[in-house]
């Protein structure tokens, strides 16, 4: 199956950066519970448990709808000389279907789901690590350094999309400055772009 590095079309969090508003979403602090009261389904917000402490959170990555990573990696160059020690680091998940919830619906544990690490490589070009997936779907990662440098890892996070259809499409450029333009695609690849006659 040929995995495809997810990462690249997740919302970016890192420690002390401008990061997007949508990042807000990573402590969202509440979840929604159903409950039965007198034998009527009554929907309340509680307050979420076990997250990630954001002051430890390093980065982590935010999709808009569940992912299926099964492979994460983390690459590290060396800072002054520095590298993490790897003991530091933990990697964990939440098990929810949109950005905006806590936690899986119906079943309502907000705990965060942690990665094992399956593999440590060091080289002169610095550090990698890798993890395998304890859940099927996520919407949240979050790498989590209890260290006290500041970390800035490079992220992958592979998945088991496949890529099988290629699509072809016309694209006609209406702006006097479409030169300065920029193509991009979600959950996909550009191969080639070519101009048309």
């Amino acid at each position: 199956m040929n995995q495809v590095n997810l990462a690249r079309w997740a919302i970016r969090y890192q420690k002390n950066a401008s990061n997007p508003s949508d990042t807000y979403w990573l402590w969202p602090g509440k979840y929604v519970k159903m409950d039965y009261i007198d034998d009527c389904m009554t929907w309340k917000y509680l307050d979420s448990v076990n997250e990630p402490d954001m002051n430890k959170v390093a980065s982590a990555l935010l999709w808009e709808e569940p992912r299926d990573i099964q492979t994460l990696v983390l690459r590290f160059k060396p800072v002054d000389g520095f590298l993490p020690d790897p003991k530091e680091i933990q990697v964990c998940a939440k098990h929810s279907h949109t950005l905006w919830e806590d936690c899986r619906r119906w079943k309502f544990d907000t705990s965060p789901h942690y990665f094992s690490l399956e593999k440590t490589e060091t080289d002169p070009d610095g550090l990698t690590l890798y993890y395998s997936s304890p859940i099927d779907q996520m919407c949240k990662i979050y790498v989590v350094y209890n260290g006290e440098e500041e970390i800035r890892p490079e992220i992958e996070a592979y998945g088991s999309a496949i890529w099988a259809n290629t699509i072809t499409a016309d694209l006609e450029w209406t702006s006097p400055k479409a030169e300065e333009g920029e193509l991009r695609i979600q959950n996909g690849e550009i191969l080639s772009v070519e101009p048309v006659e």
